[in-house]
């Protein structure tokens, strides 16, 4: 089975530096599949945007000791306007 690259996999092999904490900022929560990879990565806190349809990611995340953090929901937008 071929997977197709995806965004934090690939902001993942990018990174570069020595700086910590690292912050990884998306514009959905990671599914699974990423959240894995983040999780054995350096990276600490994951912001997001949007939640994804399956929240099995974030789950997964928290389980792993990382801080999740839901930049603004779309209710919260709603409020603001």
């Amino acid at each position: 089975m071929l997977l197709r690259p995806r965004r934090e996999s690939n902001a993942l092999l990018k990174i570069r530096t020595h700086l910590t904490p690292l912050w990884m900022y998306t514009t959905t929560s990671p599914c699974l599949f990423c959240a894995n990879l983040i999780a054995n990565s350096d990276v600490e806190v994951v912001v997001y945007r949007d939640k994804y349809r399956d929240e099995s990611g974030i789950i997964a995340l928290q389980r792993a000791s990382m801080k999740v953090v839901c930049l603004y929901s779309k209710l919260e937008l709603t409020n603001l306007l």
